[in-house]
């Protein structure tokens, strides 16, 4: 089940380790939930099992900031929306962005009602 308290704690999260105000921290988590989102539906697309929105995998990766690729990745899914800037990038330190990975990684975004989200 999703639980609004892993976003409110992830928010929180973002807000004390990158000293970000309210607005900023939710547009950081807003980029976050969109790749989780996104890594789900590909998994279910390709009949994958192996989650790579997991703190674990994150850990696995070569590179610095494997969760930046991930959001490219994403923000190149959703060209055609429109919903992000070409320029725009994560603005999270890679162990904050591990850390808000790891307090979401438990939900499932995809069993989520559209209200929820």
């Amino acid at each position: 089940m999703n639980s609004p308290i892993s976003c409110i704690n992830a928010t929180n999260v973002i807000r004390n380790r990158e000293h970000l105000d309210p607005a900023a921290a939710f547009d950081e988590i807003a980029k976050v939930l969109f790749v989780k989102t996104w890594v789900e539906r590909e998994m279910k697309r390709k009949r994958q099992r192996q989650n790579l929105f997991t703190a674990d995998w994150l850990d696995s990766q070569l590179g610095e900031d494997p969760l930046q690729e991930l959001f490219s990745q994403t923000k190149e899914a959703y060209r055609s929306d429109q919903i992000f800037d070409d320029r725009e990038r994560l603005n999270l330190k890679p162990a904050t962005g591990r850390a808000i990975v790891q307090l979401l990684s438990a939900n499932n975004l995809s069993d989520t009602s559209e209200d929820v989200k």
